[in-house]
């Protein structure tokens, strides 16, 4: 390693993470090439239906809680993305309603669930939703299971991620009660119906649902025992293919848990998929009709409006083509600094 590039990685005023993100910015000489790498990815589209939400959690990346506004993306604007997404031949792995707690939008907007389930079912992609599960102890909860089985009975694949929090109380018991509710419909036999999402918790808790026996509800379990940042990458030289010296490796490998990727700026957006074992870009739409992608290396984000000057929607290459820029632009004025 020559002494120019130990002193780069040894200097204390940089964070470790940013000192790798530069090195493998030299990679990417333009933003149309980070767009090259993000234009074939799969994707991940999140609709942020609300910030809105009756808790505030440690966890919460949006900072949601109950004094943001009840704004929601209008359900016309999620059909428009959906079927737009193939019209233009995007391989999206999943369509997703995150918040926030999006089962708000339902609440003060009947048939919002219905209408986007549908339109993933003339679209044939997967839907996915999180909620908190508050519901289920109150006026609305016979309501929002009706709406739940609807959507397992229409989209292609529907999944329901709950959110547990050890620091938020009831928050296990209302799950299973979610959970033994939906329990009784057959239509959740397909696979990971249910993923219980656990936030500051240890393996005491989490066997409350590891151990829970149901009839056709498929449960699978995710649980974050510490609070640590997402995304967090770690830089080793590549398992699988020779090196040369790192100051002009073009072959290192970004490490993300078990995955391996070659070193590339864009790959700070990108993230490996479970379901199609490709690399995804998650890209998320928001109340104020604005797009972004989030940095994996300090969670920081990368946006867009969703529309032209003239109201018109942007195509998604437009979209991932502005996402790009504004990627390279930020690493470029790490590189110079």
């Amino acid at each position: 390693m020559s002494k120019e590039l130990k002193k780069f990685l040894n200097a204390n005023h940089i964070l470790l993470d940013n000192k790798f993100a530069t090195l493998y910015n030299n990679q990417c000489d333009n933003a149309s090439q980070v767009y090259s790498l993000i234009e074939n990815a799969h994707m991940h589209v999140f609709f942020d239906v609300t910030y809105a939400c009756d808790l505030s959690c440690a966890h919460c990346i949006y900072s949601a809680d109950s004094n943001q506004p009840l704004t929601f993306i209008p359900t016309k604007d999620i059909s428009f993305l959906i079927n737009q997404a193939r019209k233009e031949r995007e391989h999206v792995c999943a369509f997703a309603l995150f918040g926030g707690e999006p089962t708000l939008a339902e609440i003060h907007n009947k048939g919002y669930l219905k209408t986007v389930a549908d339109s993933v079912r003339a679209n044939k992609n997967s839907l996915r939703m999180s909620t908190n599960g508050n519901w289920i102890n109150g006026e609305h909860a016979n309501y929002m299971i009706e709406q739940l089985v609807y959507a397992y009975k229409t989209a292609p694949r529907f999944q329901l991620q709950i959110s547990v929090d050890r620091f938020h109380k009831d928050s296990v018991q209302s799950a299973i009660k979610v959970i033994k509710q939906l329990d009784k419909y057959p239509e959740l036999e397909s696979a990971h119906s249910i993923v219980v999402r656990g936030f500051n918790f240890d393996k005491e808790l989490e066997k409350h649902f590891t151990s829970l026996k149901t009839q056709h509800a498929n449960i699978r379990t995710y649980f974050t025992f510490n609070l640590i940042p997402s995304g967090r990458a770690a830089s080793l030289r590549s398992n699988t293919r020779p090196a040369p010296q790192i100051a002009n490796d073009k072959e290192r490998a970004i490490i993300l848990g078990n995955d391996e990727i070659s070193g590339n700026i864009a790959f700070a957006a990108m993230n490996p998929c479970r379901m199609c074992n490709q690399f995804f870009v998650e890209l998320h739409f928001t109340p104020d009709q604005k797009a972004f992608v989030f940095d994996r290396l300090d969670y920081t984000k990368h946006i867009t409006d969703i529309k032209n000057p003239d109201g018109t929607y942007k195509t998604y290459k437009q979209i991932k083509r502005d996402i790009a820029k504004s990627i390279f632009a930020r690493y470029q004025n790490q590189i110079q600094k």
